[in-house]
């Protein structure tokens, strides 16, 4: 086949390979119809190890629908190979226009049409070169399958070829360029170079946009009180990251005063049973400006000095911002049922089985802006019963200016229990809730 010998001369004799191309003809069509052609059967190679890897499974483990994988994949690898062509095409012109550029700028000889003529062959090497390192990674997963070889010897194996391949493809687009324009080595190599440099440059500024683009739409997240193991493990996973949280760390109830919460987002109140005086009203100011809350358990419940158990034991009005009263806590081994399916806080949610310790707490009867998400109950269906627990409440609401317009607008998710307990999603979802 024309591709695979012109790949294999110039895999064997690159420097003659090179001279006699710059004495062809240029052509347009003939630098397209060999790139596309070596496109083409690089993918019937990759197709062919990708397919025996399919058969292979499926006959192993006697799939009835085995011929029916097979067409899909044929189908939508055949899809993609438009996508790939017209990739492929683009890249050998972008390739070639920047090593021009950068060309003219060092003073190089040569030409745009003479250097896309030698680089069309080098990438339809490259492209079969590419599948036959696929195609060999197929084999070996058969092997493995059949044999039960060891997967980490082979994978190491893959990785070997693949890197040699890289290697040698890269060192002809050198050569390449070296010979057209009559370069040493060291301005070989410097040209050469520059399109890697061009990339981590690309990569290292759309970086530094994605860490801007993050910083304007992060949420910034503070914790009052002595957070769970298991919650710090959940704020400081990858998801949260990407999703723009940023956590602020933790703050002691003891040094809370107000305005020590106004430049965060959302206040995570957890962990701490005692809040004094002052903690307790820098939470009350916080929420009167409008901001966001979780607050957890029965964090905040108790005053020093003072008696009894609840967000109204001080009396400063925190309570009113509170959807639930406290009652106490207990251990449990129940089931955490949804109760709005329709609310994005336990958007992807299913029921799960909870163990642990929660805070018994009542919702408030008849208070505005007040709405039940999830509960604990060991009845078998999902609507409320006697002997169920809230697990979720959400509050939302501001101050009316007149009858027509109100201010500072605020919300507070009140979670009976850890959520370090339950799943990460479960956290990831009300702060993504209180970030909209």
């Amino acid at each position: 086949m024309s591709v695979f010998s012109d790949a294999l001369q110039l895999a064997r004799k690159p420097e003659e390979t090179f001279k006699k191309l710059l004495k062809q003809k240029f052509s347009w069509a003939n630098v397209f119809t060999h790139v596309n052609a070596a496109v083409l059967v690089a993918f019937l190679v990759y197709l062919a190890g990708a397919l025996s890897v399919i058969i292979v499974g499926g006959l192993t483990s006697q799939n009835p629908a085995l011929f029916q994988e097979l067409l899909v994949r044929v189908y939508g690898d055949s899809f993609k190979l438009v996508f790939i062509l017209l990739g492929y095409n683009a890249l050998l012109v972008l390739v070639s226009a920047f090593y021009e550029l950068v060309v003219r700028l060092v003073g190089g000889s040569g030409g745009f049409q003479r250097q896309t003529l030698v680089l069309s062959r080098v990438f339809s090497a490259g492209a079969l070169g590419f599948a036959c390192v696929l195609l060999f990674n197929d084999l070996l997963h058969v092997l493995r399958s059949v044999t039960g070889f060891d997967a980490q010897l082979l994978f190491m194996i893959t990785w070997l070829l693949g890197f040699v391949f890289f290697v040698l493809f890269a060192y002809a687009i050198y050569r390449a360029l070296a010979l057209i324009h009559s370069f040493g080595w060291v301005k070989g190599l410097a040209v050469f170079l520059s399109f890697f440099v061009l990339l981590f440059s690309l990569y290292h500024a759309y970086s530094i946009f994605q860490e801007y683009r993050l910083e304007q739409q992060e949420l910034r997240v503070v914790v009052v009180g002595e957070p769970s193991y298991n919650f710090e493990y959940f704020i400081h996973t990858e998801n949260m990251r990407l999703a723009g949280i940023m956590y602020a760390g933790k703050i002691s109830p003891d040094f809370l005063m107000p305005g020590t919460l106004d430049s965060f987002d959302v206040v995570i109140v957890t962990g701490a049973e005692y809040c004094n005086r002052d903690a307790l009203d820098a939470l009350k100011q916080y929420l009167d400006d409008g901001g966001k809350m979780i607050l957890v358990g029965n964090a905040c419940t108790r005053v020093p000095e003072m008696e009894g158990a609840g967000w109204n034991v001080w009396g400063n009005g925190f309570d009113d911002y509170v959807p639930v009263r406290f009652v106490g806590t207990r251990e449990i081994n129940s089931t955490f049922r949804i109760s709005k399916i329709d609310h994005p806080v336990v958007n992807g949610l299913t029921n799960f089985e909870f163990a642990g310790t929660i805070a018994v707490v009542e919702l408030k009867k008849n208070y505005a802006g007040l709405g039940n998400l999830a509960f604990f109950s060991d009845n078998e269906t999902d609507s409320w019963s006697v002997d169920a627990m809230p697990a979720i409440a959400e509050y939302h609401g501001c101050t009316p200016i007149d009858e027509h317009s109100c201010e500072g607008f605020r919300q507070i998710y009140y979670l009976s229990f850890d959520p370090g307990l339950a799943s990460r999603e479960l956290f990831l979802n009300i702060l993504l809730t209180l970030k909209e």
